[in-house]
């Protein structure tokens, strides 16, 4: 059986008619023709959270777009032996009967018009989306962070429809705690009218909240994993960062008032901070990709920038090539640091085509052989499985005792306890304070 734009309702009292999400997988197969899933068998009968858990590259994110019939019907390329069935529907019917919708990681693309106001107008908001998401009715779409993005879509995909199957990638790692638990709240206030059913990966087992209910663990293919990263070059000179009084606002919305931060070599410091309160924002003024409106950020040394898993940047058509030319030059064998970093058999495919965790990994091989002297880095473990967390939490240890400096921007900045000398909140005045874990 084959997911396809011809799939039509199933008809009768089958065993599919009679669950609200049925899905027998055999297999998937990308389009290098590469086993992502096979043997993969859920059901669900009744509303509820439900979590899909594994390690990186297990195939999570394949799995909700096949469940969504975005696999293979516009994803084209990939094969999938499959009986989907959204309350007996295939899923392109569901989700244009307005049954189903998938919250993607990132979520940057789906806004129809400019303000956070006029999206929920045009998409009949009920009240209480609009009063969850009243601190940021005024705000221009653009100047949302990714956090608060993902929270815009979700309210507004989970306030819909009578019967309604909604997927989210990854929630506990692009939310902070408040933000999960108004999604909670508002789930919680239509389960008794009506039929509302959470679908949601994580990784691993790290499920950050007693909400719902395991579903499934997916394994990882017996794919090789990474075993460690390059052991990062010794940065050459002193090396600082420096912002001094600097101030910051999109429009209409002030972020950093004469905020100053100032690191030396060995320095390791993790900025944390709700959703939208200026994190993201930070690293970019500090790197040099943005300038501070009002004060300065100052540099000295070289600078490599591990962005969020949503803005990973390749320059080249395969892994083996992305990684050739800086271990050439910086004397590293390209072979063993694929081998190391478990992408030695993927050497060929395109970096784009990797999971989140995996391209992050090739991305921190390849600015670590580069020899920096100040890495900035947005969320370093987002995406990562428990393994690759420790890996890289191993490498930013060596690298900080080096003689490197750290600047990270973290959720959870406890989840990295070990790697930094301190942590630094954004508080609501657009200051620095410093806190302890």
């Amino acid at each position: 059986m084959h997911l396809d734009s011809t799939d039509t309702l199933l008809r009768g009292d089958s065993e599919t008619d009679r669950q609200a999400l049925y899905a027998k997988i055999s297999r998937i197969v990308s389009p290098r023709g590469q086993v992502i899933l096979r043997d993969v068998d859920i059901e669900i009968g009744e509303p509820g959270l439900y979590w899909i858990a594994g390690d990186t590259g297990s195939g999570k994110t394949t799995l909700l777009k096949a469940l969504a019939g975005l696999i293979p019907n516009v994803y084209k390329g990939y094969s999938a032996e499959a009986l989907i069935r959204v309350w007996g529907r295939a899923p392109q019917q569901a989700a244009s009967e307005g049954m189903l919708d998938l919250v993607p990681n990132p979520s940057t693309l789906r806004f129809l018009t400019n303000r956070v106001r006029d999206e929920l107008a045009l998409n009949r908001a009920p009240k209480e989306v609009w009063e969850a998401l009243r601190p940021h009715l005024g705000k221009p779409v653009y100047v949302l962070s990714d956090g608060e993005k993902y929270l815009v879509i979700t309210l507004l995909s989970l306030s819909t429809g009578e019967r309604r199957l909604l997927m989210l990638d990854e929630p506990q790692s692009n939310l902070d705690d408040e933000n999960l638990d108004r999604i909670a709240s508002l789930f919680e206030a239509h389960a008794d009218n009506r039929e509302v059913i959470i679908v949601a990966t994580m990784h691993g087992s790290r499920k950050e909240t007693t909400l719902g209910r395991d579903l499934l663990s997916l394994p990882n293919n017996s794919k090789p994993t990474a075993k460690g990263l390059p052991l990062p070059r010794e940065p050459e000179g002193d090396a600082s960062l420096l912002i001094e009084d600097c101030s910051f606002a999109y429009p209409g919305r002030p972020l950093f008032k004469e905020l100053s931060l100032k690191l030396g070599p060995g320095d390791a410091v993790a900025i944390t901070g709700a959703n939208g309160s200026g994190k993201t924002t930070l690293l970019k003024l500090s790197s040099g990709i943005m300038k501070c409106s009002v004060g300065h950020a100052r540099r000295k040394g070289i600078v490599r920038i591990i962005p969020s898993p949503h803005s990973h940047v390749f320059f080249k058509r395969t892994i083996l090539e992305e990684l050739k030319y800086p271990a050439d030059m910086a004397g590293y064998d390209v072979g063993k640091v694929l081998e190391e970093i478990g992408l030695w058999r993927e050497r060929h495919r395109d970096p784009y085509t990797l999971s989140t965790g995996e391209a992050r990994i090739l991305l921190y091989a390849r600015h670590l052989i580069e020899g920096p002297n100040i890495l900035v880095v947005d969320e370093p473990l987002r995406g990562l499985s428990e393994e690759l967390r420790k890996i890289v939490l191993d490498s930013l240890r060596r690298f900080r005792d080096a003689g490197g400096i750290v600047l990270a921007a973290m959720l959870r900045p406890w989840e990295a306890r070990g790697v930094f000398d301190k942590v630094y909140a954004i508080d609501g005045r657009g200051s620095l304070v410093e806190v302890s874990l």
